[in-house]
């Protein structure tokens, strides 16, 4: 899995803590996140893997 759950979100995007953001960048970033972790790709993998996969991929927006 790419990113640790207890990493903040400027961490999980690889941006720097910033008020304006490079939405462009950040947009990439997220889809490229959701393709690592969508569960559709650990269909047939094991339980552990499928929870992890499903708690990234649903990892809230706002702290």
């Amino acid at each position: 899995m790419p990113a640790e759950l207890s990493s903040n979100h400027f961490e999980l995007f690889g941006l720097s803590p910033a008020f304006e953001l490079d939405r462009a960048r950040l947009d990439e970033r997220y889809r490229e996140l959701q393709r690592q972790v969508h569960p559709d790709r650990f269909a047939s993998a094991g339980d552990q893997a499928r929870r992890i996969s499903m708690q990234q991929a649903t990892r809230p927006t706002r702290s």
